[in-house]
């Protein structure tokens, strides 16, 4: 289910005014550090389980919308929201 909204997240981001460049930024800067943090979330699910791992992201998830719910009146969320995502994501995809 997150994977489908995750799709339409380019278009929202658009929608609320940001430039091509700025969406491209933040997924640049979103896909960088996941690419940092995918080992650590593979030691961490070796060891304690994706159940476990399935079990932390799925609160990041649920913050990160919720920073992208206030999106429109705190534009700066953008920058924070994004390494919320990273992990929440990382975890996730195992």
């Amino acid at each position: 289910a997150s994977s489908l909204v995750l799709i339409f997240e380019p278009v929202f981001f658009y929608k609320e005014g940001l430039s091509l460049s700025v969406i491209a930024l933040f997924y640049a800067m979103h896909y960088t550090l996941y690419l940092l943090l995918l080992p650590i979330g593979g030691k961490f699910i070796a060891r304690f389980g994706a159940e476990r791992a399935l079990a932390i992201s799925m609160p990041l998830f649920v913050i990160y919308f919720l920073m992208l719910a206030a999106l429109p009146r705190l534009p700066q969320l953008l920058w924070i929201a994004w390494i919320v995502l990273t992990p929440a994501f990382r975890d996730s995809v195992w």
